[in-house]
């Protein structure tokens, strides 16, 4: 007994064989996205020819998959937790690949439908291999991973900017859905805990509140951010490709350098007083999105934001410190649910009050959320309070790690 808890401290003990597997399918999965994030919009207005009220109704559609995670993981949550993330990771790289072939709104929704199946049930499991496979030091480590997945981002924006102007839209986009698969196969052979594959399948306790409300006001915030600031860069001030790659480039440079540097603020200051930080500076970017006309100063705010959204590490290292072991799996895909429901109806909402109202409206309504979850925040327990009971297995797997050894 005693022999093998040695040899499990050895594996936990800063950047294990599996953490790495982990980082690289994540880090795969974020160059994908980056030809996704960098291009998509650009694709649907300058090839489909799409409507704001058209693209509320793909992102709403397209965000279901998210809504419907709780279920996805309840029916699969006796899977090993690294097969099914691998499996998820090739049906998103399918779903990107595929927009190859795309050429109407009809068609697109259905790629994207599938697509967004397999990332939304990933995300999920990459939160609880994230926690389970990293030491005591969640905040560094998952600071870490993040800086990971922004290279990969990055080196991704660079491929795409360098290449996009010679083979067009839909190779840049077979080529990022096939590096999403080759993370799906890089995923299957990390050897998970038997404590996260033997949980219950839906998880609804009290002394997770405040982590429900977080993930669920974060959706709405997260949609504001990644569909209606970029979209309104383009279809109101005009972003080229050029514009938007570049942009992505620098916002993704700044994640990488400040990603390993927040997730040791979080683990020094804790999670209440990063996103106290995090949400009182986005009021007023989502104020400056509303009003400002100069587009230069518009990208300097998306780059802000950018960072800003690194505070979000805070929820998983929050749930960490406050979870059962076997409640973590189920919670997070709850919360990933919780977070989807903002993603399903705000897209759609945002899209008529877009063609009512003007884009104006839709960024004065991020703001708002943000002093919601800002509220919300100073509710979160300090790293003094007592946690849940624990099994003696919680209390090994949150144990501290001498840094000498890092």
């Amino acid at each position: 007994m005693a022999e093998n808890q040695q040899k499990i401290t050895s594996e936990l003990r800063g950047w294990s064989r599996d953490f790495k597997l982990l980082a690289l399918a994540s880090g795969l999965l974020s160059a994908g996205f980056a030809v996704y994030m960098t291009t998509f919009n650009n694709f649907i207005v300058e090839e489909i020819g799409i409507q704001p009220h058209q693209f509320g109704v793909l992102e709403s559609i397209r965000e279901i998959p998210g809504f419907l995670t709780v279920v996805l993981i309840a029916i699969s949550i006796r899977f090993p937790a690294a097969r099914l993330a691998g499996f998820l990771l090739i049906l998103t790289g399918v779903g990107v690949g595929a927009y190859f072939g795309v050429h109407s709104v009809g068609s697109l929704i259905l790629t994207s439908l599938v697509w967004s199946v397999g990332f939304h049930g990933w995300l999920p499991q990459r939160e609880t291999l994230a926690l389970t496979l990293s030491d005591a030091h969640k905040g560094r480590r998952l600071g870490q991973l993040r800086s990971i997945d922004e290279s990969g981002f990055l080196l991704a924006m660079v491929l795409t900017f360098g290449f996009i102007g010679f083979v067009g839209f839909r190779w840049i986009f077979l080529g990022a859905g096939l590096a999403v698969v080759l993370g799906g196969f890089a995923i299957f052979p990390v050897r998970v805990p038997a404590a996260v594959t033997s949980e219950d399948r839906f998880v609804l306790r009290r002394e997770y509140l405040v982590y429900y409300l977080l993930t669920f006001f974060q959706g709405c915030r997260r949609q504001v951010f990644v569909i209606f600031a970029v979209f309104s860069m383009v279809f109101v001030h005009g972003a080229t490709t050029e514009h938007i790659i570049v942009l992505m480039f620098v916002s993704t440079l700044l994640a990488v350098l400040a990603a390993p540097g927040v997730g040791r603020l979080i683990d020094r200051l804790g999670e209440r007083k990063i996103l106290s930080a995090a949400y009182s500076m986005l009021i007023l970017i989502f104020w400056g999105y509303s009003f400002i006309q100069n587009k230069w100063v518009l990208y300097a705010l998306y780059c802000v934001d950018r960072l800003l959204f690194l505070a979000s590490v805070s929820l998983s290292t929050y749930l960490n410190r406050i979870a059962r072991t076997a409640d973590l799996r189920p919670t997070i895909s709850l919360g990933v649910t919780l977070n989807h429901v903002a993603a399903v109806t705000l897209p759609l909402v945002g899209g008529f009050l877009w063609d009512r109202f003007g884009y104006a409206l839709i960024f004065q309504i991020g703001s708002a959320v943000a002093v919601i979850i800002l509220i919300i925040a100073q509710f979160i327990e300090p790293a003094t309070a007592n946690p849940a009971p624990e099994s003696a297995e919680d209390s090994f797997r949150k144990a501290p790690v001498d840094d000498r050894h890092q």
